[in-house]
């Protein structure tokens, strides 16, 4: 996207700074000036965020209620990307030794790695989460989701796709 090669472009003009401080180059700066987005189109180009009457119409929808069993890895890996805010890929990729139960009132899921550092963290979840399948739903598991890492695309480009499906099932249109 735009706004991956903007954040690329970043980087290499970093990179050629130091290089010209530090003496081991000498000429202009390539990559100096070379945004394509401003800081607007920046601002707009990120994803809206859903207001309370779109998550309830997602969380009450006929679709997710049959992918609880139809496809209880979609059902799950949403429910815990909305209770956490944690990235879908981070969700996808997790492993049961990540998830633990703490008390009656919570248990945790570990990230071990994450796009960046301050993803690296402990998130507790209310067990009523647990409670309501999610418990069962991991026994006998060593990865939580079925879902595996495809080249460029990480392990939540499945769960993207259905989501998709899902927002135009309930006619949600928001960017």
């Amino acid at each position: 996207s735009l706004r991956t090669i903007d954040n690329k472009m970043a980087t290499l003009a970093a990179l050629f700074n130091y290089a010209k401080k530090q003496g081991y180059y000498f000429e202009e700066n390539p990559a100096k000036d070379r945004k394509l987005l401003s800081k607007k189109d920046k601002v707009l180009s990120g994803y809206a965020i859903f207001n309370p009457d779109e998550i309830r119409r997602i969380f009450e929808s006929e679709f997710l209620k049959t992918q609880k069993t139809k496809s209880p890895d979609y059902f799950w890996a949403l429910v815990l990307a909305v209770m956490t805010g944690c990235r879908i890929g981070e969700i996808t990729s997790l492993d049961t030794s990540q998830v633990q139960k703490i008390d009656d009132d919570f248990f945790k899921i570990t990230l071990k790695e994450s796009k960046t550092l301050a993803g690296i963290r402990e998130i507790p979840v209310p067990i009523e989460v647990w409670s309501a399948g999610f418990g069962e739903f991991l026994k006998g598991k060593t990865a939580v989701f079925k879902y595996k890492p495809r080249p460029g695309k990480g392990s939540g480009n499945a769960i993207g796709k259905m989501f998709s499906r899902h927002l135009e099932a309930e006619k949600i249109e928001n960017p």
